[in-house]
């Protein structure tokens, strides 16, 4: 997956920081006008960036929400009918809200800066180092952190949140997205998942030498997807299987509790209990390939 360095930041005029800008630049100015429509996405943020009536491209990208330079992984996938995508996407999805700008594009080398007059916000910076592959990721950022001291950017007005949450408003809404679960091998995890469980495997993409973003899910659910990560350490290693000091913590729920519990007793997945029958739906505890304790349950109705 592609990777870059990113920062923003509020600034006072477009105009007068272009003036700085265009010495440095071995490419531009070109002006883009762009429509931003951003659907609901559990992995990460996904929009569709709209340049006409018969151009545009969908981007899918996850980058943390802290100031100064941050790493972002995307994805562009080119289109030719950004209407009738964001109706099948605002369909399936839902949208999560739209951003309008004006963007002034330069290039300083391999940095992409954008100087952007955004409807409703105002003026801002945004530098792009635009990372080749497995390129360390503190390279980009001091390549930012030089060209922002350049352009005279204070770390003052640097931002740490992106436009559509700038201009989102009203109530936060707020979700449990992600579980982190410590492995030792991103594959052997794979396997116990999308074998025994029958996990469907979102992304398995690399982030760094030695790093994967792996992640995991039962299927059609509404629950947080499963973070596989490697642990790094010998204090990770130690607690790969003992998240939870050797409680229950995960809870795999089941619309027919008798065929999963048939198909994990068969690819060797290890029950501690015969399934039971409560009050709340049929429930047994059984552990991962490491040790965690999960309970399978298939709750009661009526």
């Amino acid at each position: 997956m592609p990777r870059n360095i990113e920062i923003k930041a509020r600034i006072d005029s477009v105009d007068a920081l272009a003036q700085k800008v265009a010495p440095l630049a071995t490419e531009g100015p070109t002006e883009i006008a762009q429509d931003d429509t951003f659907f609901r996405c559990d992995s990460g943020r996904l929009k569709l960036r709209t340049f006409s009536a018969d151009e545009g491209e969908l981007i899918f990208y996850r980058r943390a929400n802290e100031q100064g330079p941050k790493e972002s992984f995307y994805i562009r996938t080119p289109t030719a009918s950004p209407d009738r995508l964001r109706e099948s996407l605002s369909l399936a999805c839902g949208q999560a809200g739209r951003v309008v700008k004006q963007r002034t594009l330069y290039l300083v080398g391999r940095t992409r800066v954008h100087l952007d007059r955004v409807e409703g916000l105002g003026h801002f910076l945004e530098l792009e180092v635009v990372l080749e592959d497995n390129e360390p990721a503190e390279v980009g950022v001091a390549e930012a952190h030089a060209l922002m001291a350049r352009l005279g950017v204070e770390p003052s007005q640097l931002i740490d949140t992106a436009y559509v949450d700038l201009l989102g408003g009203g109530e936060t809404r707020r979700e449990l997205a992600t579980v982190s679960l410590l492995v030792h091998d991103y594959d052997e995890a794979i396997r116990f998942f999308t074998d025994a469980l029958r996990f469907e495997l979102v992304e398995d993409s690399a982030q760094a030498p030695g790093k994967r973003w792996v992640v995991v899910s039962p299927g059609r659910s509404k629950g947080a997807l499963l973070l596989l990560a490697k642990a790094a350490d010998e204090a990770q290693r130690a607690s790969v299987g003992q998240q939870s000091g050797g409680r229950v913590w995960l809870f795999l729920h089941t619309t027919d509790f008798e065929a999963d519990f048939a198909h994990m007793t068969a690819h060797g997945v290890q029950f501690l209990e015969e399934p039971r029958r409560e009050a709340y739906g049929t429930v047994a505890v059984f552990e991962d390939l490491y040790g965690n304790k999960w309970d399978l349950l298939q709750r009661a109705t009526g």
